[in-house]
């Protein structure tokens, strides 16, 4: 038979669809091509899983975004004031009652700053530190009580503080002036929902489809913030709202301003006819010195027209942080959480101490006289998470309550792993930690302290590890702790239902 001819090989790559033969690419195309996607999808793996994690001072970890979520959750349960309409902070753990329990007493008027937007520990919260930092200078006869919500502008907080002075009787009222704080519902603010603008565009829907499905979660996560940062550019304006540097720049003119002025003579009449002092305190967050020159610069003007004294931290603020850099260099470290930018432990000690020296300087009257300093106490919790632990304190230095099974209210980060949340009334130096529970297999701990040398909790978690049986012991005596404890987090495996455990703290032993 004669031989068959052969064809000659073609150098394109082809498709078969049924019988019929497509040529589609050249296979050298093909090949090179397949070789720099599979490049491609390489690095972009790499940027997921290395590089980003290694820049979470300035790219936050995406799993922040639902933490911040679940913080305000627990924070709409665990303070009564938004469901009581009585806006004062008070809680199981911190009851506060018409009744003062002490000589004197402090109101602090605000927004979100008392409120508590992105805190897992009330005791963060700059009034409370304010509360902290008066024990610790030996006035343990001053009560500090602070009322507001998210939100909240001047003439809300005077319109709250027409029925709440009467009925806490206050000696003084601190307004905490915030930036959004002259806003008298003229100025339009950009509020459209992002998450559903950038469902209609399709490289913002791709991005969300990424992040649903995790495929290169963290990567996708910051181009999806990103997309919709570009998206609500596109949108700001007189029309729909102004994007809120700009707000609060046009919240300081025209009517805006001339009605603010009225606000501030009101609350300054306010303040006479009730016969209890009051004055401003400027509440800046982050040291931008442009910024804050122009949304803080008129600020002390308007108080000082309306006849209030205003206390002025911003100038001592960029004196303390000339460098503009959070400890760390990390512009991330001002806020409470990585994603959430109100003040954190750095920023509202600093609030506190300032209004301290303040009020010794000027209102000495009001702190009445000193005693003996309190800044530790054994163990004392007045706060936790998720809300519905409840925990009950025993013995000094004990307490007791029901580890839950996975919740989603309970928190995940920064450990990645669910546990419950303690929160210190005052720090405690603890040498050793011992849980007890019938059925307790397992326990794992990890505490925050007060850095002495920064003055507060920077939020540095201190791994404890792991410990068995019904009496789990985590011993500090060969690794002390820099600093007194001032929250801890706990996690726990049981051999039954018996969910119940005692936490114990043994202070260090007293020196010679």
């Amino acid at each position: 038979m004669p031989r068959q001819r052969k064809e000659p090989r073609s150098s394109l790559a082809v498709l078969r669809l049924g019988r019929r033969r497509l040529a589609v690419l050249p296979r050298r195309s093909l090949r090179q091509g397949l070789l720099s996607l599979g490049l491609v999808l390489i690095g972009l793996v790499a940027i997921d899983s290395f590089v980003i994690p290694r820049l979470e001072a300035y790219l936050p970890d995406p799993a922040w975004h639902h933490e911040d979520d679940v913080l305000v959750a627990n924070m709409m349960q665990r303070n009564d004031a938004r469901r009581s309409g009585d806006w004062v902070w008070r809680s199981r753990g911190h009851p506060v009652t018409p009744e003062r329990p002490k000589l004197r007493r402090i109101l602090v008027m605000g927004d979100s700053f008392v409120w508590g937007d992105g805190y897992a520990n009330m005791n963060d919260l700059w009034w409370m530190q304010l509360q902290r930092e008066l024990r610790g200078r030996g006035y343990a006869q001053v009560e500090v009580i602070a009322a507001g919500l998210m939100g909240a502008a001047t003439h809300d907080e005077l319109k709250q503080a027409r029925s709440l002075v009467p009925r806490y009787r206050p000696d003084l009222v601190i307004w905490g002036h915030v930036t959004n704080d002259p806003d008298e519902g003229l100025v339009p603010r950009f509020r459209e929902d992002m998450d559903a603008a950038a469902a209609k565009d399709a490289l913002g829907r791709t991005l969300q489809r990424l992040v649903e499905l995790g495929w290169l979660p963290r990567l996708a996560d910051h181009l999806l913030e990103r997309r919709k940062r570009v998206l609500a550019r596109e949108l700001v304006g007189a029309k729909r709202g102004y994007e809120q540097d700009e707000w609060r720049r046009r919240l300081l003119r025209g009517p805006n301003l001339a009605e603010y002025r009225r606000t501030l003579a009101e609350l300054a009449r306010f303040q006479e006819e009730s016969g209890i002092p009051g004055l401003g305190i400027e509440l800046p967050v982050v040291p931008d010195r442009e910024k804050l020159r122009e949304l803080f610069g008129p600020v002390p003007g308007l108080y000082e027209e309306a006849g209030l004294p205003m206390v002025e931290l911003t100038a001592d603020f960029l004196a303390e942080h000339p460098s503009g850099r959070a400890p760390g260099g990390s512009p991330l470290g001002w806020g409470v959480n990585p994603v959430n930018g109100h003040p954190g432990a750095i920023v509202t000690s600093f609030l506190a101490s300032e209004t301290a020296d303040y009020l010794e300087e000027h209102e000495l009257r009001i702190l009445g006289p000193r005693t003996e300093p309190v800044t530790t106490l054994p163990l004392r919790v007045n706060d936790w998470l998720p809300y519905f632990l409840e925990p009950e304190s025993l013995a000094p230095g004990s307490v007791s309550f029901t580890q839950p099974r996975f919740h989603p209210l309970m928190r995940y980060m920064p450990v990645k792993w669910p546990h419950v949340q303690l929160n210190l009334e005052l720090p405690t130096p603890v040498e050793e930690l011992v849980a007890e529970g019938p059925e307790l297999t397992v326990a794992r701990v990890h505490v925050t302290v007060i850095d002495p040398e920064l003055g507060y909790d920077d939020g540095t978690v201190h791994d404890l590890g792991e410990a068995r049986g019904t009496r789990a012991v985590f011993s500090l005596a060969g690794r002390p702790l820099p600093g007194p404890v001032n929250t801890i987090g706990f996690a726990a495996g049981f051999s039954g239902d018996d969910r119940r455990v005692t936490l114990t703290a043994r202070p260090p032993a007293a020196g010679p």
